[in-house]
């Protein structure tokens, strides 16, 4: 008689991607480091939390996430009315994309138009495409 084995439930995550947008259409990206999903692909400045998060929580939680140049925004609008789920094996990725606003210039920033040039989880690249031909 075979065993069955139990399935691990998957873990649940909340990431809040912060594309922003300065002045000049350029944005910022980082390499994801450390070991894990998406190792050396590239994203937007992510903050991670325990549950979805609201508008109003977004500009302390810049402060605290260590991305100074984005704690003087604008605006920030959240761009998609739901997260997105990613589905993985092991995890549940509930995905929130933010548009942050800024009227300074960023330092070591990527042009809006060729921010699809960057190796980038699908995920991302799906939200690049949707933003680029909604926004830009």
């Amino acid at each position: 008689m075979a065993t069955e084995r139990s399935k691990k439930k998957p873990r649940i995550r909340y990431f809040n991607y912060m594309m922003p947008v300065d002045p000049n259409f350029q944005t910022m990206l980082q390499k994801r480091q450390g070991s894990g999903i998406w190792q050396g692909l590239f994203e937007f400045p992510l903050i991670e939390s325990e549950k979805e998060i609201s508008y109003e929580q977004v500009p302390g939680l810049l402060g605290e996430a260590n991305y100074p140049e984005l704690t003087a925004p604008v605006s920030i609008s959240r761009f998609n009315p739901r997260p997105l789920v990613h589905k993985l094996s092991h995890q549940h990725i509930h995905t929130t994309f933010w548009i942050v606003h800024l009227d300074t210039a960023l330092t070591d920033a990527v042009a809006i138009s060729e921010m699809h040039s960057y190796p980038v989880p699908v995920l991302i690249a799906n939200f690049m495409e949707t933003v680029k031909n909604s926004y830009f």
